[in-house]
């Protein structure tokens, strides 16, 4: 909605707005829409019988897709790093609900970050495949972290 109605403010402005910073707007908010369709998919499949089918996916590119989702979020706040060396198959009952849960830690390393002015804020996002199978999800910020009290 962010990216429409800065869209339609550049385009009432603008004498002659420059049509590939408007294709890229308008793309943009085709792939939000898209997603979000996703997400009221996948809520409505849990609340049918059965629920939704759980499927193998790569939780490295979940993250990354959650890192484009907020990348001009992340653009002023820190630089961000994808570690992810490995595929990390795991099976995904609610793959949106699973983004949603790396996108709400993200939120909080930002927050963590947002006060930081004497240190170079960054973010680091990926996994580790174990040699048990477990692929342990890693998101690391450059906050001052919880205080001992």
């Amino acid at each position: 909605m962010a990216t429409a109605e800065a869209t339609l403010l550049r385009l009432a402005r603008d004498a002659a707005p420059d049509l590939k910073t408007i294709r890229e707007s308008v793309e943009a908010i085709a792939a939000d829409s898209h997603r979000a369709s996703e997400v009221i998919t996948s809520v409505r499949g849990l609340f049918r019988k059965g629920g939704t089918k759980k499927q193998v996916l790569d939780v490295n590119d979940l993250m990354r897709e959650v890192l484009s989702i907020e990348g001009s979020e992340l653009q002023p706040m820190a630089r961000a790093q994808d570690t992810a060396r490995q595929k990390c198959a795991l099976g995904v009952v609610g793959r949106r609900q699973f983004q949603q849960v790396i996108l709400n830690l993200i939120t909080n390393a930002m927050e963590a970050m947002s006060s930081e002015s004497d240190r170079p804020r960054e973010l680091r996002v990926g996994s580790r495949v174990r040699g048990n199978g477990r692929c342990p999800i890693e998101i690391e910020d450059s906050g001052k972290g919880i205080g001992a009290d």
